[in-house]
């Protein structure tokens, strides 16, 4: 009896160590909060407005995001347009895919009526139409979603960067190591980031400027080692009180959301506690 007493004892006093312990790395994580964490929005404001339209990005500037995410494909004719899926299913039922398509075509689309009629009017924009009506205005995270190893998006969006001197109000994405790597190698003026599903051997390694990591494999040894690198932590797509309080503790450098006005208020009761 006294035996199973004196394990009772010391278990107690583990748990009490351990709480402890728990409450103290809470309190440096709270003592350490990164007020300089950027917030972007997932494909502009996409929660009420149809994604990678001119109404969801005006809308994401209202909400005082920090940074846009946006996709970029190609078209038939070579013409870089915002347009995140792989065919026009959501959109308007159909198959067809952008790749397929010329830009005469896609302008065609109504890309507003499947989330509201009241967004009838929406096109498929194209990223100079973007740049020329953006710049200067709010900074873009640029989403490349190329095809296997295909060179002429990349080539593509850098012509334009460069045409509306936008290199320094950009970031550029791909879940493609190789096409990112080859990006940073030909345009090295510029900021990009892999991004990352799954876990990959010496991440810290990628010749990138940022991670842009999914919520799932987040975790503070990689934030230190990815910060220790010089890399930028990104995490994706996070849009609730939890997770993003979490990602806030363990200082990443941009929170990738839905709800911007839920990610800033977060960060500002955070900063000032």
């Amino acid at each position: 009896m006294k035996k199973i007493k004196f394990n009772k004892l010391i278990s107690l006093f583990l748990l009490v160590v351990i709480s402890m312990f728990i409450y103290n790395i809470n309190l440096i994580y709270a003592n350490n909060i990164n007020k300089n964490i950027q917030i972007t929005a997932h494909r502009g404001s996409s929660i009420f407005y149809p994604d990678n339209t001119f109404a969801s990005i005006d809308e994401a500037i209202l909400e005082n995001t920090d940074c846009v995410e946006i996709d970029l494909r190609i078209t038939k004719d070579n013409q870089v347009v915002v347009f995140h899926d792989n065919n026009l299913k959501r959109v308007d039922n159909s198959n067809l895919k952008i790749e397929e398509m010329t830009l005469e075509e896609v302008k065609k689309i109504d890309n507003g009526s499947y989330k509201n009629k009241l967004f009838s009017e929406e096109k498929i924009p194209t990223l100079e139409e973007l740049l020329k009506r953006y710049k200067n205005k709010v900074k873009f995270n640029f989403h490349l979603k190329v095809r296997d190893k295909d060179r002429v998006l990349p080539k593509e969006v850098a012509k334009l960067i460069d045409k509306y001197d936008m290199n320094s109000d950009v970031i550029i994405t791909c879940s493609k190591k190789e096409i990112i790597e080859n990006y940073k190698k030909e345009n090295p003026k510029s900021k990009t980031g892999l991004i990352v599903g799954k876990n990959i051997e010496k991440i810290e390694n990628v010749n990138c400027d940022l991670i842009s990591i999914k919520y799932d494999l987040l975790s503070i040894e990689l934030v230190q080692k990815l910060h220790k690198n010089n890399k930028e932590v990104h995490v994706w797509t996070i849009n609730n009180i939890d997770k993003i309080s979490h990602a806030i503790d363990l200082n990443v450098d941009n929170i990738i959301t839905n709800d911007v006005i839920l990610a800033k208020g977060i960060l500002n009761y955070k900063s000032n506690k």
